[in-house]
C-alpha cells in the first residue's frame, strides 16, 4: 500500500510537470501530503482495518482531484467520484476495465510461479474473487491510471466508445475495448528498467517478476518482498 501512495504521488507529479500552472495549485499539493502521510502511516499500521482507513483516505483525496489530470477530454467533466460496481461514467469505465486487465495479468502470474491467486494477505478471502491478485495490482495501478488519462488527453476515446445500460452503469463498448486493449498491449511491449533485478524488461513482464519476488520472499529466499516503484522522471 506504501507503494500505491508513492506511485500515485508520482502520477500526479507527471501531470505538474507537463502543466507548469498546476505545480504550485493548493489541491495538488494538499494530496501530495496526504499521500506523503499515508506512506508513512502504512508503514506503521498494526491491523487491515488501520490499513483499509489509510487507504480510503488517500483514495478519496486522489479522486477529488481525478477529474483535473484528464486536460483534453471534456469526459472527465463526466466524473464525480469513483465507482466500481458498476462504474456510473466514461471515465470511471475506462478504469475499471483496465483495473481488470491488470488484475488478470497479476492472476496469471501468480499462478505460474506456484502461488494460489485465490488467497490473499490485505483482501480477505471471497469465492470468486483472486484475492492475492488484487494485493498484487494496488502497487501497478498508476500505470493504468496514467494509461486511463493518456488515452483521455489524446481524445483516443470519445462519448461513442461508451454505452449507458437502464440501470445507470457505463461501460466500454466492443470497439471502445477494442481501442484499450490495443493501447495495453502497445504498453506492455515498452521496456522500464527495474531496480530489484538491475535490467530492462518489457512492463508486460512486470507482474511476474513481482510474483516471482514474492514467492521469493513467502519461501523464505528473500527477507523482505520488495513492491515496485515508479520512477519519478
Amino acid at each position: 500500500m506504501a507503494a500505491k501512495f508513492h506511485n500515485t504521488a508520482v502520477t500526479v507529479k507527471r501531470t505538474q510537470h507537463d502543466h507548469p500552472e498546476l505545480r504550485n495549485d493548493e489541491s495538488f499539493n494538499n494530496l501530495l501530503s496526504v499521500l506523503k502521510d499515508g506512506m508513512e502511516k502504512a508503514e506503521q499500521a498494526e491491523s487491515k482495518e488501520s490499513l483499509l482507513g489509510i487507504e480510503g483516505s488517500c483514495a478519496n483525496a486522489y479522486f477529488s482531484i481525478f477529474p483535473r489530470l484528464i486536460t483534453g477530454s471534456d469526459l472527465a467533466l463526466t466524473f464525480k467520484e469513483r465507482t466500481k460496481r458498476p462504474p456510473l461514467d466514461p471515465v470511471n469505465a475506462i478504469l475499471s476495465f483496465l483495473y481488470t486487465l491488470e488484475m488478470t495479468d497479476c492472476a496469471a502470474a501468480l499462478e505460474t510461479v506456484g502461488l494460489d491467486s485465490y488467497i490473499g494477505f490485505y483482501h480477505s478471502l471471497r469465492s470468486g474473487r483472486v484475492s492475492l491478485a488484487c494485493d498484487m495490482v494496488e502497487e501497478f495501478r498508476c500505470i493504468a491510471d496514467r494509461m486511463a488519462i493518456t488515452l483521455l488527453n489524446l481524445k483516443a476515446l470519445t462519448a461513442k466508445n461508451f454505452e449507458r445500460q437502464l440501470s445507470g452503469a457505463v461501460w466500454l463498448n466492443q470497439d471502445g475495448k477494442k481501442k484499450v486493449i490495443t493501447k495495453w498491449q502497445e504498453k506492455k511491449r515498452e521496456t522500464m528498467y527495474h531496480q530489484v533485478i538491475k535490467e530492462k524488461i518489457p512492463y508486460g513482464l512486470l507482474p511476474y517478476v513481482q510474483a516471482n519476488l514474492l514467492a521469493k520472499y513467502i519461501r523464505g529466499d528473500m527477507d523482505e518482498y520488495v513492491p515496485f516503484l515508479m520512477r519519478q522522471s
